[in-house]
């Protein structure tokens, strides 16, 4: 009778600990079927911010790419008969009077100097862009090149000489780097660059005196010795200073400012040109696609800058065979895309 007794005894003991065991078990199955609930609602989560993100992004690029249509800059055409000035023709007489080349000869020389499309350098990690600062005389008197190196995030720019003797493609002349933007406007200036220094400009900002106090403010304001310039005080800043070259300090302080501040300096100045009737801008839908992808990694920072267009490629340039071009375009492919280009 003891041994029956002990033998239901065990058999229920056994059956208790079965029971534990599935209890547990449960419990486990439970807590695991509901920490993957949460993970794939977490996950669900994820993608529907993501989605929302990349709409929003998408709508914003729009908004700029419809405000500034894509200019076909490779093809850009002069857009009028014959130049405003006569700087061509003078450059010709002082280089004449100076024993220099002949007017044909000069022209040739330049012409054959320029670079076709399939040998200006550009490249795929680098976007490049020209920056247009337009006068009260209504021309470029501020024109630089920039490039945005795409992996290290880096800023890097050369500013050119507006006077220095370039060969204008579709105008067929020899003149001022300046005048092209006379002939056809921001375009053909930003294909003369390309002609004549070999280096891709992928697209450009304009920005016309008369939106100066537009770009400073959209920047924050700029700082000029120890004084905080703002647009809103620009004009008189200018008329106070009684300084003859106060425009140029406003102008090198804005693009100091600008460039400081990489890619939101940029959008800054985009976003200012799309209700400012003397901004003008031309960049692709994928760039603003880069430019606002760059946007939210690491701040960017200034490399390298430089400037061409010494006194021997100015006009009248009566040494115009001491103007190296050569060592011009180098400085300007070793800056803006690295010396190992």
């Amino acid at each position: 009778m003891s041994s029956i007794n002990e033998t239901k005894q065990n058999t229920a003991e056994v059956e208790a600990v079965t029971r534990a065991k599935m209890a547990e078990k449960n419990d486990a199955d439970v807590k695991q079927g509901s920490s993957a609930k949460k993970f794939l609602m977490a996950i669900l989560i994820i993608a529907i911010v993501v989605a929302l993100a990349l709409l929003v992004i998408n709508a914003i690029i729009d908004s700029y790419a419809n405000a500034f249509a894509e200019v076909d800059i490779d093809n850009a055409q002069a857009t009028v008969e014959k130049l405003t000035d006569m700087s061509t023709q003078d450059a010709y007489m002082a280089l004449v009077a100076n024993g220099g080349f002949a007017e044909k000869t000069y022209l040739e020389a330049l012409k054959n100097h320029a670079y076709a499309s399939e040998n200006i350098i550009a490249k795929e990690t680098v976007f490049t862009f020209a920056l247009f600062g337009i006068n009260q005389d209504g021309n470029a008197s501020t024109i630089i090149v920039a490039s945005l190196n795409k992996e290290t995030r880096q800023i890097s720019y050369v500013t050119l000489n507006s006077t220095t003797l370039v060969y204008i493609p579709s105008a067929d002349v020899v003149a001022c780097l300046s005048d092209a933007y006379l002939w056809g406007g921001a375009p053909l200036l930003a294909r003369t660059i390309q002609s004549n220094y070999g280096v891709s400009v992928d697209s450009y900002i304009k920005v016309d005196y008369t939106a100066i106090s537009d770009v400073i403010n959209a920047l924050g304001g700029v700082t000029i010795g120890n004084e905080v310039v703002t647009g809103d005080n620009v004009v008189n800043y200018i008329k106070d200073s009684g300084k003859s070259d106060a425009i140029k300090d406003v102008t090198k302080a804005t693009v100091d400012t600008l460039f400081s501040k990489g890619i939101g300096g940029i959008f800054s100045v985009l976003n200012a040109a799309k209700d400012s009737k003397g901004l003008e801008a031309s960049i692709a839908r994928d760039d603003f696609g880069t430019l606002a992808q760059l946007a939210f990694g690491a701040a960017t920072s200034v490399s390298n800058t430089a400037y061409v267009g010494g006194n021997d490629c100015k006009y009248p340039v009566p040494a115009y065979s001491n103007c190296d071009y050569a060592a011009e375009r180098a400085t300007m492919v070793d800056t803006l895309f690295g010396a190992n280009k």
